[in-house]
This record gives C-alpha cells, sequence and structure tokens, in this order.
C-alpha cells in the first residue's frame, strides 16, 4: 500500500497534487473485494487500514496533514465503493446469490471486465466528492476539472493494474490453458475450418509479439517527441490480446501504461505537445481505452473458443450416443425398424404413399426373410407379413395418431411376430413410428399344443368334455336345433378287458376304438371321449331323429368286430343313446341335450346293450348277438 502511493506521487505532474497514475486505487479496490468475501467487520477494519496507510505515507513524503488525510479517506473511500459495486455487480449476475469463491476475483468473461469499469467508475467518482473538493476548498483548484482528472486516473489504474492482478490470478482459466492450447493447435491444423477456435500463439511467437508491441510502444512514446502517432501502438495491442490469453493481454497492458505515462513525464511521446493537465487527461485517456480494448478483445475471443469447444464436446457427446444408439438398433435380439409416417415429397397428397419403412436391423430382416438393406423404402402395405387377430393393425392405429399399439402379424412363411408400435415426435422434424418385433412363433406353437392337450384326450387324442359341449352350444345358439344331435356310446364288456388282460391292453383297446369311431361317423361329425369307456359324437345337420339314429347304428355295427390286441381278440360292444335337439323342444340346452343322450343310452343297455336308443322312442337296430355272447355291464 505504501509503495503504490509512493509510487503515484513520483508521478505528478508540476504545479498540481494530482499525480498521472494513481495505483493506490487498484490496491485499495483489490484489499476491500478481498476482504469483502470475509464479512463486514474484516471490510471495516481493511478500509480504516488502507487509508490509515495511505494518509500515513503522504505525510511522510511531504504532504500537508489535512491533505494526507483527505488523500487517505478517499482512497479509503474509493476501495470500499468499489469493491462493494463490484461485488454486487457479480450478485446480479449469479441470481441475488453470492458468488462462488473461485469467480469472486476472477476475469475471465467479458461481463467481468464491464464488472470491473463499472466499479472502478463508481469508486473513483465516491472518492471524487473528497480527494477534488479538499483542493477546490483548500487550494482553489477547479473543482470539475480536477474531479475529471482525479475519476480518469483512478478508472485508468484500477482497470490496467486490478485488471492484470484479477487476469494472473484467475486459477481456473489457468487451469484450463492446456485444452485450450491444445484446441487451438488442432484449429491450426485444421485448415481454419468453420467454427474452429482461433490458433494460439506458441510460446516462442508470444514472447515475439510481446517484445515487438513494447518496442513500438517505446519508439512512440519515448524516443519521439510531439509525433502524433499514438494510433500506431493500438493495433499491436489488439493483435496480441487476439493472439493470448486475457493475462497476456492484461500484463502487456501493465507494460505498455507504464511505457506511455514515463514517456509522458518525460516530455516525450505524441502527448509532450499538449499542456500538462491536458496531457495527464489524454495520456490516461488512452491507457483505459488500449486496455480495455485489449482485455475485451482477449476475454470474447476465450468466451468464443470456450463455447466452440463445449460445442465440439456435445457433438462429440452426441456422436457417440448415436453410435451407441445405432449399434444397440443393429445389433438388438428382437426386430427394430423405423417407419416414416409419409414421404417428406408429400407428407398430405390424397394418394401418396402410406407408410413407408425407413430403416430395419437384421432381426427384423430375419423375422420377414429379407435382407434388412432391402427393406428400406418399402411401403408398410407391402411388407410380406398380414396382421392377424381381433382389433385393428398396431401400425395403423398408431398411423391414426394412437401413441402406442400392439398387434401381431404372420409372415408368409407362417412366422408369428408380436408388433409393438409406438409413435415419435421430434421437435424438428416429422412423426415416424418405431416398431419391435417379437418372434413369438415357436411360444404360439407351445400355446396351441398346451390347449390341445387341455381340451383333448391323451389317450386317444379325441376332443374332451369341455369341447364338444362348448361346440354343441354354439350349434344350438346358431339356431336350426333340428339338425344338431348328440350320440352318447358306452362300451360293453370293456371292463373284462381291463381285469383279464390289464390296463395296457385297455388303453390299447380304448384307441382303436376311437379309430374305429371316427371312421364309422360322418366327415363333419365331432367324436369325444368323455372319460372312461364313455365316447360322445356331436351330428350336425342329421335332418331327423332317424338319420341321427342311423349313424347310431353305424357305431353299434363299427364296434361289434372282435379287437385283435397282441394278447388275442376282444369282443366288444357299445350301447349308444341318441338325442335330437328337435325344434320341439323349446330352450334346450347343451347340458340337458347331453343329458337326454346319455339316459338314453342307459336305456340302450336295460333293452339288452348292442342297440340304439333315441330319447323318447323305442331301440333301433335289434341286437345282431345273444345276450349270452355279450359281456356284462360297462365299466
Amino acid at each position: 500500500m505504501a509503495f503504490a502511493v509512493a509510487a503515484g506521487r513520483s508521478t505528478r505532474v508540476e504545479g498540481t497534487e494530482l499525480s498521472l497514475v494513481g495505483p493506490v486505487a487498484a490496491v485499495t479496490f483489490l484489499a476491500c473485494l478481498a476482504a469483502r468475501r470475509r464479512g463486514t467487520a474484516v471490510l471495516g477494519g481493511v478500509v480504516l487500514l488502507v487509508g490509515g496507510v495511505s494518509a500515513a505515507t503522504n505525510l511522510v513524503l511531504g504532504a500537508a496533514p489535512a491533505l494526507a488525510l483527505a488523500f487517505g479517506a478517499a482512497h479509503a473511500v474509493h476501495g470500499l465503493v468499489a469493491a462493494l459495486v463490484h461485488e454486487a455487480l457479480r450478485r446480479g449476475r449469479h441470481g441475488g446469490a453470492p458468488p462462488p469463491l473461485a469467480d469472486r476475483r476472477a476475469l475471465h468473461e467479458p461481463a467481468d471486465l464491464t464488472a470491473l469499469v463499472a466499479s472502478a467508475l463508481a469508486g473513483s467518482a465516491a472518492s471524487a466528492l473528497v480527494g477534488p473538493v479538499y483542493l477546490a476548498a483548500a487550494g482553489g483548484a477547479p473543482l470539475l476539472a480536477t474531479a475529471g482528472e482525479w475519476v480518469l486516473r483512478n478508472v485508468a489504474s484500477t482497470v490496467v493494474l486490478a485488471g492484470a492482478v484479477l487476469a494472473l490470478g484467475d486459477r481456473r482459466r489457468a487451469r484450463r490453458a492446456g485444452p485450450r492450447r491444445a484446441a487451438g493447435r488442432a484449429g491450426d491444423r485444421g485448415g481454419g475450418r468453420p467454427g474452429a477456435p482461433l490458433p494460439r500463439a506458441g510460446r516462442a511467437e508470444l514472447v515475439l509479439l510481446q517484445v515487438g508491441a513494447w518496442s513500438v510502444y517505446a519508439l512512440v512514446y519515448v524516443v519521439l517527441a510531439e509525433v502524433p502517432v499514438s494510433y500506431a501502438t493500438l493495433p499491436l495491442s489488439l493483435l496480441l490480446a487476439l493472439r493470448s490469453s486475457p493475462a497476456h493481454a492484461a500484463g502487456h497492458s501493465v507494460v505498455a501504461g507504464v511505457v506511455v505515462v514515463l514517456g509522458t513525464l518525460a516530455g516525450h511521446g505524441p502527448f509532450a505537445m499538449l499542456e500538462p493537465g491536458l496531457r495527464v487527461v489524454v495520456a490516461q485517456g488512452f491507457v483505459v481505452v488500449a486496455a480495455s480494448a485489449a482485455m475485451a478483445l482477449a476475454l470474447y475471443r476465450c468466451q468464443r473458443d470456450e463455447l466452440l469447444e463445449g460445442i465440439a464436446r456435445a457433438q462429440a457427446a452426441a456422436d457417440d450416443r448415436a453410435d451407441l444408439l445405432r449399434r444397440g438398433f443393429e445389433d438388438a435380439p428382437a426386430g427394430m425398424a423405423l417407419v416414416d409416417l409419409a414421404p417428406p415429397s408429400a407428407p398430405s397428397t390424397p394418394g401418396a404413399p402410406g407408410p413407408t419403412l425407413r430403416v430395419a436391423n437384421a432381426a427384423f430382416g430375419a423375422f420377414l426373410g429379407v435382407p434388412p438393406g432391402a427393406l428400406a423404402g418399402t411401403p408398410v402395405d407391402r411388407l410380406p407379413a398380414e396382421h392377424e387377430g381381433p382389433g385393428a393393425c398396431a401400425l395403423d392405429a398408431v398411423a391414426a395418431d394412437a401413441e402406442r399399439a400392439t398387434c401381431e402379424h404372420v409372415t408368409d412363411r407362417g412366422r408369428r411376430g408380436r408388433l409393438d408400435v409406438t409413435r415419435i415426435t421430434p421437435r424438428h422434424s416429422r412423426p415416424y413410428l418405431l416398431v419391435s418385433v417379437e418372434d413369438v412363433t415357436a411360444q404360439r406353437r407351445l400355446e396351441a399344443a398346451l390347449r390341445h392337450r387341455a381340451d383333448h384326450d391323451e389317450l386317444t387324442g379325441l376332443p374332451g368334455r369341455d369341447v364338444l359341449t362348448a361346440r354343441l352350444r354354439r350349434a344350438l345358439e346358431r339356431g336350426g336345433s333340428a339338425d344338431v344331435g348328440v350320440l352318447f356310446v358306452d362300451l360293453d364288456g370293456f371292463k373284462a378287458v381291463n381285469d383279464t388282460a390289464g390296463h395296457a391292453a385297455g388303453d390299447e383297446l380304448l384307441r382303436v376304438v376311437a379309430t374305429r369311431l371316427a371312421a364309422a361317423v360322418r366327415p363333419d361329425d365331432v367324436v369325444a371321449r368323455f372319460g372312461g369307456d364313455e365316447f360322445a359324437v356331436l351330428c350336425h345337420d342329421v335332418g331327423s331323429p332317424a338319420a341321427l339314429v342311423a349313424v347310431g347304428a353305424r357305431v353299434v355295427r363299427a364296434l361289434e368286430e372282435p379287437v385283435v390286441l397282441a394278447d388275442g381278440a376282444h369282443a366288444v360292444g357299445a350301447s349308444v343313446g341318441a338325442c335330437a335337439a328337435s325344434g320341439a323342444v323349446p330352450g334346450l340346452g347343451a347340458e340337458e341335450v347331453l343329458r337326454r343322450a346319455d339316459a338314453a343310452m342307459y336305456a340302450a343297455k336295460r333293452a339288452g346293450r348292442g342297440r340304439v336308443r333315441l330319447d323318447g322312442a323305442g331301440d333301433l337296430p335289434p341286437p345282431r348277438r345273444s345276450a349270452e355272447g355279450a359281456v356284462a355291464h360297462r365299466a
């Protein structure tokens, strides 16, 4: 602090108490800014300390006590106000919350430079109410001119010196310097591709740029005198800022400002032709403009590079995700395809092609039996698969604005697949369908086999009681019940076969009986096994009860022939009960028809077996074997 005060007083212009530079303004601002984040008490202590050190140093260096106190108070006010304004501006950028500690004293965005300039202006204006006011009151100095010079000097010193300290202390920027240089080198190799980061100067080139710029500054402001070519140095500062980091631009601005100050004090440079007071103002104004422009350009360039790097990283991440999705799509075990709802040329033209396959994976092509590459561009209605089952096709349902639907398709080779179709509506493109297909051929075959096993007799392969009852019920519900009849068949003598030859022989005999029954009835009749040695036949379109009895008579004759098994021939017969679902019996249900047929069968047995008994009538034909040759009661 004392050194800053001494350095400033050493640049006083002859005949005035104002110095050409005011490094103490930058020091007090940085000290208060550092103390601000530690609390109000620490900040108050630092304000008193910087004010006291400034006053004491000015007093030691020959300033009058009152002037020393005024300058000490002005410097303390400058630091306090500038730090508070800087903190408020940074809070505003973070939604009113305190900025992260790492960002409070950082200079790595253009907005940070704006905050620095604004806080420097605020602090300088506030301190002008103390220092210049005292000079005007005590020494008769013109207030407005003195205040203007005061503000310009403090702003220049704060922006240049504090900006350099903040830029050099930005550790986060330093940690990112390596990746940025790598990106810059990649941009150099990229041949200036659009959107690439601007090339950064290498270490040797940067040294040459710095030395060259400082040499030109020394030539213009130290060697030459009264030659108005100050504009010649500004492009060099901007070029260096464009090829380097904000820290280098800030450091260059400090050195350039020192050269301008020393040359102007020595009476050299383009400002030497001006009056001393005006010379100070113009020199300070040039330093502010040159430093602000250089640091702003460097900060904007770094922000642009960071944005481009972020875009490149986002693009790389998007490419990785797209590649992962593509591989997952292509290698998925389930068939997957994308379907365009309409071609882009005529999405809503009447008669235009419907949904068209855009791309399909290998599993989808394998399900259809078509190479996946050959499917691209194929209209959905030309695929070798058709919708099957109840309800609408899932593709049609989702194409008609449903979000998701499922159905089953069957290919021309008989393979079955469950389609799951989902509508995808991207934000910036046409909607399309995501189709997944699961091959359920084996599952459906297994389900059919299980249903067959559940509905059919395992021994004979004939349908069971539930199947015949359900079919009889449907036949009765359709009407025309006079054409439907049921034969209830019970074997005569089966128990004796089981008892003498064993159950294996009995099972074989039942299989033979089932075959004979199927051969004896008409092709459209349904033969079912009800259990044990009981069978039933559902006869469609019998026409009359007599025709039904005729079918039963063929069954009796077919089972009269002995059954030859491995252990010998076995004679069995059949007693048949018949019931025609006649229109004369209104409301006749399936269970009632079966009950009557069963009762008629028992009547046939009681009448001597080996015959047909019609419900409510006599039997036909009479037994063709003697009662003595028949085996006793059914099992």
